[in-house]
């Protein structure tokens, strides 16, 4: 996996031996039987491995739940929420319609989607792409959490427009991104899994341009296992919330 992934705040579960060596032996099939190619969509991979991300992204929020927590502080109770690159739902879909709020969530991943409509009937899940999505309303709340990075840069550019196009005035935005400029590769059920990013002052200027602030960047946060993570705002009726130093 190395270094380069993990930078990106991800990587593997804690497994058991025998575990470990059932992976191996199914990635190793994997494979033999399907084109490693980096540059396909991410979607495909996760389609095809719906059932091992399943096992592997199991309910109750880890790492990321302070900032789960203060995301949803900044909102009040009821909110609508978008969840982009929801995957099956959990932990984090989950999390948010047990709190009480109103839960959207878009994959490009079928079976994933499928699943959190059977697991989580409380929510709206709808089969998407984050490149080109139209909900056709909008949100006071938006979190895209490990899903940007699995987009080309190219890709990341075209999903700001559609955030602002989605977000109340006043929305709150939580997001994860890599620390720097640059791409890097790991492995999922025996197949390469690309990350992107942009750099930092992309970020922001993507968000200004969408009425958003920053009002808090954690750069490999120790306490989220080093993921980067972000937190905007959107103007409120063209008054937003001062920004921390970035």
């Amino acid at each position: 996996m190395g270094e380069r992934y993990a930078c990106f705040g991800v990587g593997p579960p804690a497994v058991s031996g025998c575990e470990r060596q059932r992976r191996a032996a199914a990635g190793s099939q994997a494979k033999q039987n399907v084109s490693m190619d980096p540059t396909a969509p991410v979607w495909e991979l996760y389609e095809r491995h719906a059932e091992l991300w399943r096992r592997n992204r199991l309910p109750g929020l880890t790492l990321e739940r302070d900032w789960i927590e203060r995301f949803c502080s900044q909102l009040p109770l009821g909110a609508p929420i978008l969840d982009v690159g929801c995957g099956h739902g959990q932990p984090i879909a989950a999390q948010l319609l047990r709190d009480g709020f109103g839960l959207w969530g878009i994959d490009r991943a079928p079976s994933l989607i499928n699943t959190a409509r059977t697991t989580l009937p409380g929510g709206h899940f709808e089969v998407f792409d984050m490149t080109s999505f139209d909900l056709g309303r909008t949100f006071a709340g938006i979190v895209m959490w490990h899903s940007l990075f699995h987009l080309t840069a190219v890709e990341q550019r075209r999903v700001f427009p559609l955030l602002g196009a989605h977000a109340e005035p006043g929305a709150v935005l939580l997001f994860t991104t890599g620390p720097t400029a640059g791409s890097a590769s790991g492995e999922f059920g025996g197949e390469v899994l690309a990350h992107h990013s942009l750099g930092h002052d992309e970020y922001v200027d993507l968000l200004a341009v969408e009425g958003f602030t920053v009002v808090d960047y954690r750069e490999s946060d120790p306490d989220c296992g080093n993921a980067t993570v972000w937190m905007a705002e959107r103007a409120n009726a063209g008054v937003g919330r001062s920004g921390v130093d970035v």
